[in-house]
């Protein structure tokens, strides 16, 4: 299982484009990638979204870094050394659905299974099988990534970064199917007493 995120320059993909992408193996939380691309001259960039990951409108139209067909390529090429290539993540139909995009028109294989782990159908399958009530806001689930971070024990992040919500999202996976910890630089964030 691939557990992977990505950040954007906004929420179309018609629009928008990939900045970079974060990805680990869960079987093997070693092997991990991020890399970064500049945005395309033809896309859009939406401050709200770069508040939200921290990029400034000078790092995601530096020349210096690789375009984002570059970056699809280098995601290909990581892939070739995971044996289960299912998606997981936060919202991951989101992720998927811009890099899905993207490998089509630049023509990259990517080989992703087609069906996803979702760590919010996760996290909603334990709160119902503990008695625990579901967070709600406007009549719909409130169960986000930060959500699932603090009812974890992990540590809350300011901005947003690829493969650190990547890793955040297997260690809370595994916190809470496994119930145990993933990642050694989270075993200091102890799993809470009523994660049983």
């Amino acid at each position: 299982m691939i557990f992977l995120d990505i950040e954007t320059s906004g929420l179309d993909f018609r629009k928008h484009g990939i900045l970079s992408i974060g990805a680990l193996e869960y079987e093997n939380p070693s092997n991990q990638f991020y890399s970064e691309a500049r945005l395309g001259p033809d896309m859009d960039a939406d401050p709200r979204a770069l508040r939200v990951n921290g990029f400034s409108e000078n790092q995601i139209r530096d020349t210096k870094k690789q375009d984002l067909e570059s970056l699809l390529k280098s995601f290909s090429g990581w892939l070739q050394s995971v044996e289960d290539r299912t998606p997981a993540g936060h919202n991951v139909h989101f992720d998927i659905g811009f890099i899905d995009h993207y490998a089509g028109i630049y023509g990259v294989q990517l080989g992703l299974g087609h069906r996803y782990v979702d760590t919010h159908s996760i996290t909603y399958a334990y709160l119902l099988s503990e008695g625990r009530q579901i967070p709600m806001a406007n009549k719909r689930t409130n169960i986000d990534s930060d959500y699932i971070i603090s009812l974890t024990g992990l540590p809350r992040r300011s901005v947003h970064n690829a493969l650190e919500d990547a890793k955040l999202c297997a260690e809370a996976f595994s916190r809470i199917v496994e119930r145990k910890p993933l990642l050694e630089e989270y075993k200091k964030f102890p799993i809470p007493v009523d994660i049983p």
